[in-house]
């Protein structure tokens, strides 16, 4: 399995809404360490107003999910993954916007949450949805919870096993 998932700027953007089914997953993932470059950071607060606007929120509850964001999220300086930018380059020669995400990936071997399609058009990153990553948190959760009863099951301290 893995134990990062690098989470692309539009995923980021839909944090700030309240209902979004991308917020219900920031607000439970502990299963994996969310990454991202750190100008998405800076990103986010370039279009404050635009996410003001859009998601409904004031700018007080954008500040709190900043400072939420900047908690759940660990923001990666370039120099730490530069040296894969070339790699990430060639997954996608016409479509340069998203290469850091993808050299990112590619030096923490890990995937990728997009819900861009055309991120899934490449075989040496795994991309998933929001809803990929929705159904992988619970069979993740399922079967942990499966474990444990299991184990509970065959202790033989148990009533049930004298």
């Amino acid at each position: 399995m893995f134990d990062k998932l690098v989470v692309e700027t539009n995923i980021l953007y839909s944090f700030f809404w309240k209902n979004s089914p991308t917020h219900d997953v920031f607000s439970s993932i502990v299963e994996y360490d969310l990454i991202a470059p750190i100008f998405t950071f800076d990103e986010l607060n370039k279009h404050k107003e635009e996410i003001l606007f859009q998601s409904k929120i004031k700018t007080n509850e954008f500040n709190e999910l900043m400072e939420s964001l900047s908690i759940l999220v660990e923001f990666v300086k370039e120099s730490e993954y530069i040296k894969f930018i070339n790699e990430a380059k060639s997954l996608f020669p016409k479509h340069l916007k998203d290469v850091d995400f993808f050299a990112l990936a590619l030096k923490f071997n890990c995937p990728l949450w997009s819900n861009e399609r055309l991120h899934k058009k490449q075989s040496k990153v795994k991309v998933f949805n929001t809803d990929e990553i929705r159904e992988l948190l619970g069979s993740e959760r399922n079967s942990k919870s499966e474990a444990r009863l299991g184990s509970k099951a065959k202790d033989p301290a148990s009533e049930d096993s004298k």
